[in-house]
C-alpha cells in the first residue's frame, strides 16, 4: 500500500490568516497584524469571548474559505508529493463547507487524492486510519498530539506556532522545506 501524507488546508495551502485578520479587524474594530498573533487562541487574541467568535464565524465562515490565496508553491509541491505518496487533505473545516472548499482548490488547481472534512474532531486518529507518514499543520496543539502520538510533523511556521517543540516536529517557513521535511520523512519508513 503507497504511504499517504496528511497535509491541512488553512494555514499550510491556504493562506488563510491574512484573509482572517482583515475579516477580524472590521468586524471587531481591531487593526492587528500576523505578528500579533502569539497563540493559536483567537478568543484571547482579540479579547473576546466564544460566542462572539461563534458569531463571527456564522457571519463569515463562507467567505473566510473562499478568499485566501494558496500558499505560495502549495499547487506546485503538493503535485510534486503526489507522486510520492498518496496526498490527503484534512481539514477541521465543517462537512457543509465540502462544495465551497472543493471548489477552492479546483480554482487553484491543488491536486490531491482524497479529502478529509472533520468538523472539530481531532486529526490524529484519522492520520492513523490512513497510515499517514507524516501530517503538515500549522496547529500547534495539533501537531503536538500528533508527534506524541509518533507521528511525524512538518510544523508550518507561524508566530502562534513557536512554543511548540519535539523531537519528531521540523519547522518550515516556505512549501520547498515542507517538500524536503515530508521526503526525509518518506525516507524514514
Amino acid at each position: 500500500m503507497r504511504k499517504s501524507i496528511a497535509i491541512d488546508i488553512d494555514g499550510v495551502i491556504a493562506d488563510s490568516l491574512p484573509a482572517l485578520l482583515e475579516e477580524l479587524n472590521a468586524y471587531f474594530g481591531h487593526n492587528l497584524t500576523a505578528d500579533d498573533v502569539t497563540t493559536y487562541d483567537i478568543c484571547r487574541v482579540y479579547g473576546i469571548n466564544k460566542n462572539q467568535l461563534a458569531q463571527f464565524l456564522a457571519d463569515k465562515e463562507r467567505l473566510l474559505i473562499g478568499k485566501p490565496a494558496p500558499v505560495s508553491g502549495a499547487k506546485e509541491y503538493a503535485a510534486k508529493l503526489r507522486k510520492l505518496a498518496k496526498v490527503i487533505l484534512i481539514t477541521a473545516r465543517s462537512e457543509k463547507y465540502r462544495q465551497d472548499t472543493e471548489s477552492w482548490l479546483k480554482k487553484h488547481g491543488i491536486v490531491y487524492d482524497e479529502l478529509i472534512m472533520l468538523g472539530h474532531r481531532g486529526k490524529i486518529q484519522t492520520c492513523r486510519e490512513q497510515d499517514a507518514a507524516a501530517i503538515v499543520e500549522d496547529n500547534p496543539d495539533t501537531a503536538r498530539e500528533a508527534a506524541e502520538a509518533g507521528i511525524p510533523v512538518v510544523l508550518v511556521d507561524a508566530p502562534y506556532n513557536r512554543n511548540v517543540e519535539h523531537p519528531l516536529i521540523r519547522r518550515a517557513a516556505t512549501w520547498p522545506e515542507i517538500y524536503e521535511a515530508v521526503i526525509r520523512a518518506l525516507r524514514a519508513l
